[in-house]
This record gives C-alpha cells, sequence and structure tokens, in this order.
C-alpha cells in the first residue's frame, strides 16, 4: 500500500479566511500511527502480487492479483519531483546485509557482523512484549556523532536464540537527497515452523519538504509478506516475459476481494477518499486549485485544460523557472 499524505496537517488551513472552503477538510485529518503527526492522506494505491522465486536456476519474477488506486492521483500524473525521490527512498533495505545503500549513502547496519560494533553504541532499555513474543529492546546510535549512520530500536528475542524480532531505524535529517527532511524504517521478522526466518512486515515512510513556503507532504509505503511456501514451483509458473506480469482481472477486484487480502485495514481518512474528492470538486476555485497542484507535483503546466484539446505543449520544469543566487540575484 502506498499512501500520499499531507504531513503536519494544520488548523491554521481551515481557519485562514481566504481558505474556509477547505473547512470540509479537518474531517479527513488523523494521526499517523508511526510518526503521531497529523497527516491529510490524498491518495492511496494498493496492490496483491504473488512473488516466485527459483534458487537453481536463480530466477525472480512477480505476478500482480490486484490493484487499485483512489484519490487525487486520478486528477495528476506523478511528476518527476515525486518520481525521483521516490526511486532514491524506497529501495529494498536488507538489515541482514554488512551495508545498506539508501538515499545515495551507504549506511553500515546495526546489525553487522563485522562493522557495527565498531561504529554503534547500544543501550539494553526495557523488556517487553512484541506481539506474542517476549523481547529486549536494545536502542542504538552512531559512535560518533558526525557520522553518517542509523539510530533506533531492536527488538530480540528474549530466548537462547536472540533472533531479531522487530527494528525500526530513522535517518538522521541530513542527506544530499532533494526534499527528504526524514525517513524512517519499521520491520517486523516471523520464524516459520520450519525454522527459517523471514520479514513480515516492511514499513518505510519518508517525509518531505519541498521548499519553505510549501506545506509539507508524507509518502508511506507498507509492504506485507505471507502464505510463504517453500514447496518446489513448477517450470511453466515461470515462463513469461518481462520480471513481472498483471493478471487480466487485476484491476476488477471487487471490495470482498480487499477485505479478504489487507493484513490491515485503511485508516477512516483512507476509505473516505472519495468523499473529500467529491467536496473538493464541489468548491468555487477547484480548477485554480487543481492547476496549482498540477504545477507542484507534475512540474509542468498544462496549456489546455480541456479534455477535448490536450495541451500541445507544456511549460516547466516549474521548480527552476524562478531561481536566486548571491552573485545574479533573482534570473527568470
Amino acid at each position: 500500500k502506498l499512501t500520499f499524505s499531507v504531513n503536519e496537517f494544520s488548523e491554521k488551513l481551515y481557519k485562514n479566511e481566504h481558505l474556509k472552503e477547505f473547512s470540509f477538510l479537518k474531517d479527513h485529518a488523523e494521526i499517523c500511527p508511526e510518526t503521531g503527526k497529523q497527516i491529510l492522506p490524498l491518495s492511496v494505491q494498493e496492490s496483491t502480487l504473488k512473488h516466485i522465486y527459483s534458487k537453481n536456476p536463480k530466477k525472480e519474477k512477480e505476478i500482480i492479483t490486484g490493484e487499485r488506486e483512489k484519490g487525487v492521483n486520478k486528477l495528476f500524473k506523478t511528476g518527476d519531483i515525486l518520481n525521483s525521490v521516490l526511486e532514491e527512498c524506497f529501495t529494498d533495505v536488507n538489515i541482514n546485509e554488512d551495508y545498506i545503500r539508501l538515499l545515495k549513502q551507504r549506511f553500515i547496519s546495526p546489525i553487522s557482523t563485522h562493522l557495527a560494533i565498531g561504529f554503534y553504541r547500544y543501550f539494553i532499555a526495557d523488556t517487553l512484549m512484541v506481539g506474542n513474543d517476549k523481547c529486549i529492546e536494545v536502542n542504538f546510535t552512531p559512535n560518533n556523532p558526525q557520522d553518517f549512520g542509523f539510530m533506533g530500536s531492536l527488538y530480540v528475542l528474549a530466548d537462547s536464540s536472540y533472533r531479531l524480532k522487530k527494528a525500526m531505524l530513522e535517518i538522521p535529517l541530513r542527506s544530499d537527497v532533494n526534499y527528504v527532511e526524514h525517513l524512517n524504517i519499521i520491520q517486523e521478522f516471523n520464524i516459520l515452523p520450519t525454522g527459517e526466518q523471514v520479514l513480515a512486515v516492511d514499513k518505510m515512510i519518508v517525509q518531505l519538504k519541498v521548499t519553505e513556503f510549501v506545506t509539507k507532504f508524507q509518502v508511506q509505503r507498507n509492504t506485507f509478506y505471507n502464505n510463504f511456501s517453500l514447496e518446489e514451483i513448477p517450470e511453466k509458473t515461470f515462463k513469461f516475459a518481462g520480471e513481472r506480469k498483471t493478471e487480466s482481472n487485476a484491476s476488477l477486484r471487487d471490495e470482498a476481494f480487499w477485505q479478504q487480502q489487507r493484513p490491515e485495514k485503511l485508516m477512516k481518512s483512507e476509505e473516505d477518499m472519495d468523499k473529500m474528492l467529491k467536496s473538493m470538486s464541489e468548491m468555487n476555485n477547484f480548477k485554480i486549485f487543481l492547476f496549482i497542484g498540477k504545477a507542484f507535483i507534475e512540474n509542468f503546466v498544462e496549456t489546455s485544460s480541456s479534455p477535448e484539446k490536450p495541451s500541445k505543449v507544456d511549460i516547466g520544469p516549474v521548480n527552476t523557472i524562478f531561481s536566486q543566487n548571491f552573485v545574479d540575484g533573482f534570473r527568470l
């Protein structure tokens, strides 16, 4: 599930006299459970898929069995600003590797066999239950505050195995990826009846800040893994072109399918997104706000808003039309 939201949603927005038409938005704002900040979800995309893997010969493919989207992304094309940021942020994180490549940086894993002890400082904080398992909470931070590394908490099973049950990682504010203000990673692990440890929950939350005068955004990707099978897969299952294929009825799944497939319920604001869009479309100045929104999200402005006469020329990129530096001053 991929959710795009306004972050740190403030009451000032709908108390402002010029924005009083937005007062209905307060009914759609909620507290994000992971960050504790009030967010206003604008779009949500969901997909279900089967991941198939062969060790010998090595092959890895995906079959999409269901997909759907709702919210303002039906009005916008994903802009190059958002695309480039998500590409840098939403890379797979394998905490078992010595180095984790993220945000154009190479981070040392807090459970690296060879490097972690010399790089991080660990503190046993508490003993608590994570689900049905008793765990030891271990907080960690880089030994040298100037070093670029993770900080966060590890939850280790309080038994003789000392396996990792849960990891919560944070990235410091400073990074050279434009617009990224903060990044959180939450991973949970399960042990299969056969003894293998597998990743069960993988949440990544990116908090964005485009400019000082534009509100902040949050993009959250929640991935859940279940129904593991270690049985041999027939060779014919892999016989399709490309790394991924989509089943013909994937976009036609009904609500009962999604209710059954979801490991975690949608937030109320995510469920009511169509109501919010309907209220927005009834506003007097909706076209103006849509124009401004497209400029920032798509980074290009269309010269025609009529579906019958599509835009032949788009003006942009918007973020480089105006610039300023201490030598030349204001530039166009």
